[in-house]
């Protein structure tokens, strides 16, 4: 894993910064998280940003990626008008559960094509 991410992560979970951060637990383990707060890009003043969602791969279709992207955009509701996120592109069964939860791919591209990026209309701001 990349260590600049890491540190990243590690520094947003030890402060009270803007990006939001829930664990989902099952039997007292760690099998995902999601990470959400202000977009990071100077794409357009009041944009959240779906930060990060990641579930173990055991625990895929088993609803957990779903409670963390709906607390998620609970959060970025309250807080935004709208969302953005990137991920890779051509990944199709990350792209299948954005398009599931209500994103919409809006043609961003970014890494020399390799990131693709989604928006949320939320309703809030």
């Amino acid at each position: 894993m990349d260590a600049a991410l890491v540190r990243r992560w590690g520094d947003d979970l030890a402060s009270a910064g803007p990006t939001r951060w829930w664990v989902a637990e099952r039997d007292g383990h760690a099998v995902g998280f999601a990470g959400a707060g202000a977009s990071r890009d100077p794409v357009g003043a009041g944009l959240g940003e779906l930060d990060t969602i990641a579930v173990d791969p055991p625990h895929w279709r088993t609803g957990v990626g779903g409670a963390l992207m709906a607390v998620a955009l609970a959060d970025l509701t309250e807080r935004f008008r709208e969302a953005i996120l990137w991920t890779v592109a051509g990944h199709d069964q990350a792209l299948g559960f954005y398009r599931a939860t209500g994103w919409v791919a809006d043609g961003g591209t970014r890494s020399r094509g390799r990131e693709v990026s989604l928006r949320h209309r939320l309703g809030a701001g």
